[in-house]
């Protein structure tokens, strides 16, 4: 569910009905970023699948990149191995977090081991 509020544009005549391309967008959207859809290109790209990346999502990824840059790494979008270690993820399970596997898991925690090129974007390992 979701609700949109929109300027009036004399302009333009009225009667226009955004309802089918408002919902076309956000489809686009949840099929691209949601951690959720088992079929999105995130949640496929995250499970280290090879799928096609399409420009919405380097566009993000490059921005991410580059607040990363700015922030000293304190922004960074690879981040999810610690997000399910200590049970913040979707599955919700908390882990007894030792000095080991904190060790073990961030080895996996840098965007600096994320290499975007033009179309594709490549990493060493697919625990990244």
């Amino acid at each position: 569910m979701y609700s949109i509020s929109c300027i009036d544009n004399p302009n333009v005549g009225t009667g226009i009905r955004l309802h089918p391309q408002i919902d076309s967008l956000l489809a686009d959207l949840s099929h691209t970023f949601s951690i959720f859809d088992t079929n999105s290109i995130i949640y496929r790209w995250n499970k280290g699948e090879d799928v096609e990346l399409n420009d919405d999502f380097l566009t993000v990824l490059r921005l991410s990149k580059t607040i990363s840059a700015a922030t000293g790494g304190a922004f960074d979008c690879t981040v999810q191995p610690l997000v399910q270690l200590w049970g913040f993820g979707k599955d919700g399970v908390r882990h007894t977090v030792g000095d080991d596997t904190l060790a073990e898991t961030k080895q996996f925690v840098d965007f600096q081991l994320v290499d975007i090129q033009a179309d594709s974007v490549l990493r060493e390992d697919s625990r990244v």
